[in-house]
C-alpha cells in the first residue's frame, strides 16, 4: 500500500479575478444598446455598450469594492436602477440582463 502523503502531487492556486459587470442579451433576434453609469465609492463610472443577439459581455477591474447605484438605459428610450456590492466573489458582481424589452439589474452571478 502506498502512502497517501508521497502521491499527492502539489498544486499551485492562481486567484481569478471576478468580473465586476457582467451584461446579458437574452433576445434572439434583436441587438441593443445599454448605456451603464455607477455612482459611489467617490467615483462615477459610465459605458456603452453593444450586445448582439444571445450575447454577454463582462468587465473586470472596472470598479473598486463597495456599493454602486446603478442606472440601465436600453436603446436610448427606458431606464431602470439598482444598487448593487461589488467586490472579488462572484456573488457580488454587477448583473445587468435584458430580454423581451425589459432590464434586469441584480447583484451576483447565478451558480
Amino acid at each position: 500500500m502506498r502512502d497517501a502523503a508521497a502521491t499527492r502531487s502539489s498544486r499551485t492556486v492562481t486567484a481569478v479575478e471576478s468580473e465586476d459587470v457582467h451584461l446579458r442579451n437574452y433576445d434572439a433576434r434583436e441587438t441593443h444598446h445599454l448605456w451603464l453609469r455607477a455612482v459611489g465609492e467617490g467615483r462615477t463610472v459610465e459605458r456603452t455598450y453593444r450586445l448582439g443577439p444571445g450575447t454577454t459581455e463582462s468587465e473586470t477591474g472596472l470598479l473598486p469594492p463597495g456599493e454602486y447605484d446603478v442606472e440601465v438605459e436600453l436603446d436610448g428610450l427606458r431606464r431602470w436602477a439598482g444598487r448593487c456590492r461589488v467586490d472579488d466573489g462572484p456573488e457580488h458582481t454587477v448583473l445587468v440582463e435584458v430580454g423581451n424589452g425589459l432590464v434586469s439589474i441584480t447583484e451576483g452571478i447565478p451558480r
